[in-house]
């Protein structure tokens, strides 16, 4: 189990007291003054009148205004029903329709004022000049698909009253011919022949070849005629200079005209300072060097180095990520910068990863902690029961935090767990066999859960790493065993992964300094060791995957085989020392990261830090070079 952030797995539950009661009491205020089905429409009314006054945030003078708005209609509401029956009368349907119809600060046309209207209703004005836009084929007349159920011609023969998709369409060419023929003055008809947001070309509606024909007296022509006696289309850059209305467009005519700037970039740079640094750094990106634009941070070397004194206490999650994309770890630690947090409910799950596995995380120390004070091991047929009612009260304490969506996802997540704990407990049985259970999530340098351990220390733990280096070191270690047979090496670090195996590899153990938690907690538990066990070593070090996708599935690494760890978490040291923050080369590291919108290209970017990787005078580069294994080989391949 891993630590957070800040050290630990979340707020404890003397931590999260208060806020929870200051929850129950908004929750509890919310729910007695809100419309109940049932209540007479006058209590339904005052619930609604008391959240619009006393619940409702105003932020600015515009929210002021709807939330007058808001109170003057449900008033209205209620004076006309002081005389009237409203049984027919479905007040949270109201309700919905109100906050969806109200206009609030609402004008009409104005002298001086650009006045905007839907198409329905425009030509009302009198204004000697209307424009009528967005008259491609895409919008209007927007007919719609016939119903797939019951079909145009279908409808036809059932009545000639049925809606079809068109005569629809006919609606719309007659509503806007009455809008033509109403408005008074010069009237301009316009489309977008381009879409901005996908670079397509689109094309006119049906109404404006129809006023083609009339205004050309080609009664006969095509759209392809229409297009040919159009004018050439009107963009954002004008075409002429004594077109321009503002410098914007202005610097558009120069920079997209037919006689641009022989050198754009070093005009606009010159006259816009902030964007001539952008392009500064855009260059410096695309070079083959290193530069401080790709994450180059020396100045913070001296605070980020690990074995100085007042230098980070080092965790496995903060060194995956470090490995795995250091510019990502630059923006989330040393920035603290931390992506908008998006809920989107899903219906069809409680639970999500993080939370299961903290949950099955705390049943399985829970467990083997009561199993080892009775001075058992654990037996299945035996200890089946034990195992659910301690993942029932789990649940229920979990249930009570997150009310679960649906029935549906609660019972889909219970049945999941349930089959991952059995498979725990079969496979717990099989494993302890041939070792004994000491410690359960011991906590190194971070606030122990539960009982806690004998070896358990608020003080981080001393790593002594190749070169003489050494760092201070913190994390949960989910288990901790001893094996029976005699042997140099009597000690088992075990951690639980209730997720997939499939990022992990038997054969490479680092994945060049993606996955370090493996040499992390050996060395870790190394440390902590020492005192209660001295002389005991380390055998390995084991995943153990209990979930039914993997049932039971063990990846295991001797002492020896991570031992080269050591170094890979030296070489990464190194980098924060030296404030080298990099891209990673690779796509792939990135793609599910919350940082994507920062990173710009991917691919691109990828593909300029393995040229600046594989540029020998970056030699500020030269520990992800190594970590890469471009030393070697030129390339990551």
């Amino acid at each position: 189990m891993e630590e957070n952030d800040h050290g630990v797995a979340g707020l404890t539950g003397r931590q999260s007291l208060p806020v929870l009661r200051a929850l129950r009491s908004l929750l509890q205020d919310l729910l007695r003054h809100a419309p109940q089905p049932g209540n007479n429409w006058k209590l339904s009314l005052e619930g609604v009148d008391y959240f619009l006054r006393r619940r409702v945030r105003c932020l600015n003078e515009l929210d002021a205004y709807a939330l007058r708005r808001l109170l003057e209609e449900t008033a209205k509401l209620s004076e006309c029903l002081q005389n009237e029956d409203p049984s027919c009368l479905d007040l949270l349907d109201w309700l919905a329709r109100l906050i969806g119809t109200a206009a609030v600060e609402g004008k009409g046309p104005r002298p001086g004022c650009l006045y905007v209207a839907p198409l329905w209703e425009g030509g009302h004005s009198g204004r000697p000049h209307t424009f009528i836009i967005g008259l491609d084929d895409g919008r209007f007349p927007f007919a719609g698909d016939q119903d797939p159920l019951l079909l145009d011609y279908e409808r036809e023969r059932i009545s000639e009253h049925l809606p079809t998709a068109s005569k629809h369409l006919a609606a719309s060419m007659e509503r806007i011919a009455e809008v033509i023929a109403r408005t008074r003055g010069c009237i301009t008809l316009s489309y977008c022949c381009r879409s901005l947001e996908d670079d397509r070309d689109m094309f006119p509606s049906p109404a404006l070849v129809a006023a083609y024909r009339i205004l050309s007296g080609n009664h006969d022509g095509l759209q392809e005629d229409f297009l040919e006696w159009l004018p050439p289309p009107v963009s954002f850059a004008p075409v002429k200079e004594e077109e321009c209305v503002d410098d914007d467009e202005w610097w558009l005519h120069k920079l997209c005209g037919k006689r641009a700037f022989e050198d754009p970039e070093k005009r606009v740079g010159s006259a816009f300072p902030h964007l001539g640094m952008g392009l500064v750094a855009r260059q410096a990106r695309e070079s083959p060097a290193f530069t401080i634009y790709d994450g180059y941070v020396p100045q913070a070397g001296e605070d980020l180095d690990p074995g100085g004194p007042q230098g980070p206490v080092l965790s496995a999650s903060r060194l995956e990520k470090l490995g795995r994309c250091p510019l990502e770890y630059f923006f989330r630690y040393l920035l603290d910068i931390e992506p908008p947090k998006v809920y989107l409910p899903d219906s069809s799950t409680w639970l999500d990863q993080s939370e299961k596995g903290n949950l099955l995380h705390a049943v399985f120390r829970r467990f083997m902690r009561r199993l080892q004070k009775e001075g058992r091991l654990p037996k299945l047929k035996r200890d089946l029961e034990t195992l659910h009612e301690i993942l029932q009260a789990e649940i229920s304490a979990w249930a009570k935090i997150k009310p679960p969506p649906n029935r549906e996802a609660f019972e889909a997540d219970v049945g999941e767990m349930s089959r991952t704990a059995h498979i725990f407990l079969q496979e717990e049985e099989r494993i302890c066999r041939f070792r004994r259970p000491l410690y359960f999530e011991a906590a190194i340098g971070l606030e122990a859960e539960g009982e806690g351990n004998p070896i358990d220390s608020p003080d981080p733990a001393v790593l002594a790493l190749p070169g003489g280096r050494t760092v201070r070191a913190r994390g949960y270690i989910d288990r901790v065993d001893e094996l029976l047979e005699e042997g140099k090496g009597s000690i088992v670090v075990c951690d639980y992964k209730t997720g997939s195996s499939r990022s992990y590899d038997r054969r490479d153990p680092f994945r060049k300094g993606r996955r370090l938690q493996s040499a992390f907690y050996l060395a870790l538990a190394e440390a902590s060791l020492e005192k209660r066990h001295p002389g005991a070593g380390i055998a390995y070090f084991e995943y153990f995957f209990p979930n039914a996708s993997e049932h039971g599935e063990r990846l295991r690494w001797s002492r020896e085989q991570l031992e080269p760890g050591r170094s890979v978490i030296a070489h990464l040291c190194e980098m924060l020392a030296r404030g080298c923050f990099p891209f990673t080369d690779q796509a792939e590291d990135v793609r599910y990261s919350e940082y994507l919108p920062a990173f710009g290209d991917v691919a691109k970017a990828a593909k300029a830090m393995q040229v600046k990787l594989s540029n020998p005078v970056n030699a500020v580069l030269a520990p992800f070079r190594l970590l890469r294994g471009y030393e070697e080989t030129g390339n990551d391949k």
